[in-house]
């Protein structure tokens, strides 16, 4: 996955938006996509933040994984035993 763009570009896009330049045309002008300036823009309308999402780590499980497939058979299916 690639790694997101600085918190300093995203702010600049963000504010040319704000200045009055659509969305499409702030992303040409800071070399991102228009996707992302789109994406941005809503974040920070729905949040009021544009960090970068956290990314990796592993997902918790309380307990462990213990438990995790209690009750499942995993032997394969459809051949005979004997």
């Amino acid at each position: 996955m690639p790694k997101p763009c600085s918190l300093e570009l995203r702010e600049r896009v963000v504010e040319a938006i704000a200045s009055g330049a659509s969305r499409r045309e702030a992303a040409e002008w800071f070399a991102v996509s228009p996707s992302s300036a789109i994406k941005w823009m809503q974040r920070q309308q729905e949040t009021g933040s544009i960090a970068p999402k956290p990314s990796g780590g592993s997902i918790f499980t309380p307990g462990g994984t213990r438990g995790l497939f209690a009750g499942v058979d995993c032997r394969p299916t459809g051949f005979d035993a004997g």
